[in-house]
């Protein structure tokens, strides 16, 4: 089976489409985007255990259900936003590819005889449309440069001090303060903050290389 790619500039268009199909605002009511998608969102107690994934999409009965692991205390609200949002991607860019899966089992063995490239591909492309959605673009950019000109003395010392490796620790930083704003990990803004869209990473650079001259 041939899995397509989409490039970073394509899930950011599809990204803004559905920002503007529900005016969506910030943080991003992901299960309010799935439900007016008409999928639905089951909590499983034992996804996690017996199909080693907190989130998986299917089908029952012809309709479109979003699992999620249930009760796991890995996992906070914040984190099950961005497996709804991954899941809710595989169905806007793959939903053509499970139209004869019938139940959570044979969705799991459709992922399961998917060859690996075929799984990075999809996987890749679910995690950015996801992080595109509930991270959009411009609004992090300009949040991210606020939460930087605020703690301007702070990561400007940990760049005359260290490194250009030390542009990722500013780059965490930045990510830990807006959390609460997103009601996304982390680690999920960071790893947006690094991608060549928002140009966080780039900014950093030009300042470490002010710093060295």
């Amino acid at each position: 089976m041939s899995i397509s790619w989409y490039k970073h500039k394509k899930l950011e268009e599809i990204a803004d489409g559905v920002h503007a199909e529900f005016a969506a605002e910030i943080p991003i009511d992901i299960d309010y985007i799935a439900e007016k998608r008409k999928i639905e969102i089951l909590d499983i107690g034992r996804l996690k255990e017996d199909y080693a994934t907190f989130g998986l999409l299917g089908k029952v009965k012809n309709k479109f259900i979003i699992f999620v692991q249930k009760g796991d205390l890995k996992l906070n609200n914040y984190h099950t936003n961005f497996t709804i949002a991954e899941e809710l991607s595989h169905f806007i860019l793959h939903r053509e590819y499970f139209k004869n899966v019938k139940d959570i089992n044979e969705a799991f063995d459709f992922y399961a005889r998917l060859e690996t490239k075929s799984q990075m591909i999809m996987e890749q492309n679910a995690k950015y449309l996801a992080g595109a959605i509930l991270l959009p673009r411009e609004h992090l950019k300009k949040k991210a440069m606020e939460v930087y000109k605020q703690n301007a003395p702070l990561f400007n010392e940990i760049l005359e001090n260290g490194n250009e490796e030390n542009c990722e620790a500013i780059i965490n930083g930045i990510a830990s303060f807006m959390c609460d704003i997103y009601h996304v990990p982390e680690g999920r803004i960071a790893a947006r903050l690094r991608t060549s869209t928002i140009g966080l990473k780039d900014f950093l650079r030009s300042k470490y290389k002010e710093k060295c001259n």
